[in-house]
């Protein structure tokens, strides 16, 4: 350490986009807070848009990839790949004086591998934002939507699956963001020792004016609307919000559904809208900042994510700052963030359309209820903060310096529990 108590340390990240929630968000958000705290911290990554520099501390140190990496790929599977096989070039770009090395999200995993070859000294963190879905739980969904490309998928994942879970057991520690993902990721990999850090969440003092169009279509205020906030991605379960929306657009009058985001789904998905003749009910709102999205979460009465598998939901704590509960699977993040029938709804991993439609329409109709699930979820939000989420970082990182790095993979936990499958496709 440079200074008791003051560390350096490196973030490889794969390929920074624009700022829509999630990872990103997660990062920038942990990197300011580390920096305020009066750590160092250097970012490694393929590029970085002006937009995400911007949004940095001036005190975060950036380094890229050369231009000739950085050419976009615009198959979301290609450009996956293209990640993980940058990723050793990644961790080369790290410095080689700093007290600890953070692998960020599954699309750098496989640099892990060449801690032994390169001898750097330097401790390694993975956080686990997620493991490599595409591998262990989402092919069947991907396959039936990613074109030519997805149809080779089983073939690589079968391939990749053995270095996946040699390169995570050579990091020193393991972080992920809720308790399901611990017992997921330590059944995976034979671990037993990750940790949780939950992220923070901050309202905007502020928070912009819904755009006119959209206003417009919620019948200014009298429609009661529900919303649903994120990337539009196969795994994201849209189509079945779908079908829930048009069986309890029967029961409830003027019912509203905002689908907030962009994605390879938007198509498909626009197409099951007009074969059921819902324009009317289900506005696609596009992407929207990290400050806008609030304002779509003021003009909602709950959030709604059918997702089997979340990580943790950033989307929930949001909608919960801005007194919005939330209906979610009992898995995953949503099982540590919602108080079943005090902040939210959490739904049987068995639940059908039908069911998810009777709890949305019940929930909707019951005013006095949702009121006050909805005054629980603000009080809630408060759990969350970007300030402690860094400090539990730091504390770790601190803790994995000063032991010193180990570079033999750690072997499997004897008897370790079957795959731990709770939400999940399989596989």
């Amino acid at each position: 350490m440079e200074r008791p108590g003051v560390l350096h340390i490196a973030h490889l990240y794969p390929r920074l986009k624009e700022i829509h929630g999630g990872g990103e968000l997660v990062l920038i958000q942990l990197l300011n807070e580390l920096t305020a705290l009066g750590h160092r911290n250097t970012l490694c990554t393929v590029s970085l848009p002006d937009e995400m520099r911007e949004a940095l501390d001036d005190d975060v140190t950036i380094r890229t990839l050369p231009s000739a990496c950085r050419s976009p790929v615009s198959h979301f599977l290609l450009q996956g790949l293209c990640d993980l096989a940058l990723s050793p070039a990644l961790f080369a770009r790290a410095p080689r004086r700093v007290d600890a090395v953070c692998f960020h999200t599954e699309g750098v995993v496989p640099a892990l591998l060449f801690r032994q070859p390169l001898r750097t000294g330097r401790p390694c963190m993975y956080f686990c934002y997620q493991p490599p879905r595409f591998v262990y739980d989402t092919q069947k969904s991907i396959a039936t939507s990613g074109g030519l490309v997805a149809r080779l998928l089983p073939a690589f994942a079968a391939a990749y699956r053995g270095i996946d879970r040699v390169a995570v057991r050579r990091a020193d520690s393991v972080l992920t963001f809720s308790t399901d993902y611990k017992r997921w990721i330590e059944s995976l990999y034979g671990i037993s020792d990750v940790q949780v850090l939950a992220p923070g969440v901050r309202r905007p003092r502020e928070v912009p004016p819904l755009p006119a169009s959209v206003r417009d279509r919620l019948l200014g205020g009298k429609a009661r609307t529900i919303v649903f906030s994120g990337k539009l991605i196969p795994q994201k379960c849209l189509g079945r919000l779908i079908n829930a929306v048009a069986i309890a657009s029967k029961r409830i009058d003027r019912l509203r559904c905002l689908i907030v985001g962009d994605g390879p789904s938007l198509k498909a998905l626009e197409e099951q809208v007009d074969s059921m003749g819902l324009r009317d009910t289900v506005l696609f709102c596009g992407f929207v900042g990290t400050e806008e999205v609030y304002s779509y979460y003021d003009a909602s009465e709950l959030l709604v994510i059918l997702d089997r598998n979340v990580s943790f939901g950033l989307c929930i704590t949001e909608a919960q700052a801005c007194g919005v509960p939330t209906m979610a699977f009992a898995s995953g993040g949503p099982a540590d963030i919602i108080e079943d029938g005090e902040t939210g709804i959490l739904l049987s991993l068995a639940a059908t359309d039908e069911q998810i439609a009777t709890r949305l329409t019940n929930c909707l109709l019951d005013r006095v209820e949702l009121e006050r699930m909805g005054a629980n979820a603000r009080r809630s939000a408060q759990r969350f903060s970007w300030r402690a989420f860094a400090r539990g970082f730091a504390a770790i990182a601190e803790r994995i310096a000063q032991r010193g790095p180990s570079f033999a993979a750690r072997p499997r936990v004897a008897g370790s529990a079957p795959m731990y499958q709770a939400g999940r496709e399989g596989g």
